[in-house]
């Protein structure tokens, strides 16, 4: 099954061997993107996600997208579809992070906000917001 609709770069061909730096706080699952993303980055972050999910029972979910210079709309888009995959396993989706610009960006597009049960500014708002 294909986690991933499309993508202006087209499909994908494999995935890379390159793990999603995950940690587990409490109930929650913190998801760290570390770059851009890609077709197959998105597919491995929401594949160790939605394992992590599943295997811990986490109640939480926080995408943390602080460490990308620039959110695209196709990247924004991708990451509300993989928060309502999070959600059909149970667990609320926090994104946190987003750069100036690319609220910038993405107010300019009109995309709607939804997808997301929160967007904050922190991992520490998030894990709170969540209850811990």
């Amino acid at each position: 099954m294909n986690l991933v609709t499309s993508h202006p770069a087209g499909e994908f061909a494999t995935l890379p061997n390159v793990a999603t730096p995950l940690s587990v706080i409490g109930r929650a699952v913190v998801a760290t993107l570390t770059r851009d993303l890609t077709p197959q980055g998105l597919h491995r972050v929401q594949a160790d996600v939605l394992d992590k999910v599943h295997r811990t029972r986490a109640r939480g979910v926080v995408l943390d997208v602080g460490s990308l210079q620039l959110l695209d709309p196709w990247e924004f888009e991708a990451l509300q579809r993989s928060a309502s995959m999070i959600r059909l396993l149970g667990a609320r989706v926090v994104l946190v992070g987003l750069s100036p610009e690319s609220v910038e960006v993405l107010a300019s597009m009109d995309l709607p906000a939804g997808g997301f049960d929160a967007t904050l500014l922190s991992v520490d708002d998030a894990l709170q917001w969540l209850g811990r």
